[in-house]
């Protein structure tokens, strides 16, 4: 496989510029693709925004990021929320920096080269007749927790046909180890992650301690044995590497986008081409001049955070679901902070729903349907309705939490009655023999009928208080047997 260097790549734009080269014809020897290279991974310094304060947020966040490529500046739509124009004056803040690759582009170019020396003895030679450049990278960081990364190729592929180029370029990018080991692309690529998550990292706790909030996998981490140790939350972990292929062609649009889609996909048509929704990689084949690619890599992109998003939630969920407090006692001040808790774990997760929910629904009809086509093929319900399920559980743990407070306030009232009862048998059994023992002579035998009736008075009190305020009330051990009769 051979590189080439990413010298005339834009220093300032993610997105690479189209305008150009896709236009420029098939070479004679090969067939020409745009490769854009996305993933996503989990920042672990989720953030409590607020609208008003997004941007004093962002400007503090701006000046603790070092270096040139961080910027946090003009990163929202501001002519309109709809691609053609209309909605609203701009879209609702998600991404909150963005780090322009320009500098790393030397790494992927390195990465290509060592992938053409490591693979050049290999059976499968597919790889061997791609031609790689790249062309730009960029890493959009979510204030919700998650980060989107997206690096486009120029591709050109020699005596293959459209389907196993896709194949090629998958197995170039495969995070898991294949039959040539890992592959030094989706290294390099895992490198750049794993240091713009640490950069950020860096930057929030600096400029932003008051807003961070605790990361889902938190909950869902059990503790280090060294207490030094950070729990390792997996952050700046690819969970996961996916080409959409943009081929421009002059005419026979959807039968070239079915044969480079792959196995699993769903077509729809775009304005100047057609757009395959895939599983393991997605195709865009464009006419010629257009730049039909520009809303499907786009929504891709939204969609991978959404995804990444409902996976932390929904495994940090289960590590609060499966916490062994549930099934154990717990004081009247622990229940209610049970409550406070799981309420607060609810409320966390509607706001970045009903955020995430407000940002689709500024956009287009033409933008949703392709985001739905995205999310069918994706199975994104399958994801959504487990969070669902869990946030129901969530809520029925809060109602018990909240009866078992009740109960025990209720038990604890029942047992300051309780006492105050047996005080006042004890009380009224002192008052009787005052008033009819109290003007004799005392003496040996006196004494002993006085503190007998005491005794007496005191004894049939507490059996009172026991039979109505312990057996009756008691709640028995967790885990115990049937009552036996």
């Amino acid at each position: 496989m051979g590189s080439r260097a990413g010298a005339e790549a834009d220093p300032t734009e993610s997105q690479p510029d189209n305008t150009a080269s896709p236009d420029a014809p098939e070479r004679p020897d090969g067939r020409r693709l745009r490769v854009a290279i996305t993933g996503a991974f989990l920042t672990g310094h989720p953030l409590a925004v607020r609208a008003e304060s997004y941007g004093d947020l962002q400007r503090a966040l701006g000046r603790s990021l070092k270096g040139p490529q961080w910027r946090v500046d003009g990163l929202r739509v501001r002519d309109g929320t709809y691609e053609s124009g209309g909605g609203f004056t701009e879209a609702s803040p998600l991404i909150i920096a963005r780090r322009d690759g320009a500098d790393l582009l030397p790494w992927l170019a390195a990465a290509l080269e060592e992938l053409r020396r490591a693979w050049a003895g290999g059976p499968d030679r597919t790889a061997l007749r791609l031609e790689a450049m790249p062309i730009s990278l960029g890493i959009d960081i979510y204030d919700l927790g998650v980060a989107v990364m997206t690096a486009w190729f120029d591709v050109t592929a020699t005596g293959t046909d459209l389907d196993a180029t896709a194949r090629a370029v998958k197995q170039l990018v495969r995070l898991r180890e294949g039959d040539h080991g890992h592959s030094p692309l989706a290294a390099a690529l895992q490198r750049i992650a794993f240091d713009a998550a640490g950069q950020y990292g860096e930057a929030v706790v600096a400029s932003a301690p008051l807003e961070l909030q605790a990361a889902w996998l938190s909950r869902a981490t059990p503790p280090t044995p060294h207490p030094a140790t950070p729990p390792p939350d997996e952050r700046g972990r690819l969970l996961w590497l996916h080409p959409i292929h943009v081929l421009h062609a002059p005419d026979r649009a959807e039968p070239s986008a079915q044969d480079l889609a792959p196995a699993f996909h769903g077509l729809i048509a775009l304005d100047g081409g057609v757009f395959a929704a895939g599983i393991g990689w997605s195709a865009v084949v464009a006419s010629v001049g257009s730049r039909a690619e520009d809303t499907p890599v786009r929504l891709t992109e939204l969609h991978w955070a959404y995804y990444a998003l409902y996976m932390e939630i929904d495994r940090g969920l289960l590590g609060v679901l499966s916490q062994q407090r549930w099934t154990q006692r717990a004081s009247l001040k622990e229940l209610e902070a049970d409550a406070d808790d799981v309420f607060a774990h609810y409320l966390r997760v509607m706001d970045a729903r009903a955020r995430l929910d407000s940002h689709l629904s500024a956009l287009g009809g033409d933008e949703l349907a392709i985001w739905e086509t995205i999310a069918r093929v994706q199975r994104f319900d399958a994801v959504a309705d487990a969070v669902d399920r869990k946030l129901e559980v969530l809520n029925k743990l809060a109602q018990r939490r909240v009866e078992q407070a009740s109960a025990y306030r209720a038990r604890r009232l029942g047992d300051i009655l309780g006492v105050l009862t047996v005080l006042t048998i004890v009380t009224v059994a002192v008052a009787l023999l005052g008033a009819f023992l109290g003007s004799r002579t005392p003496g040996i035998g006196s004494v002993w009928v006085r503190g007998a009736i005491v005794a007496t008075a005191l004894t049939l009190s507490t059996l009172l208080y026991w039979a109505a305020f312990v057996k009756t009330t008691r709640a028995r051990p967790l885990g115990a047997g049937p009552r036996r009769s």
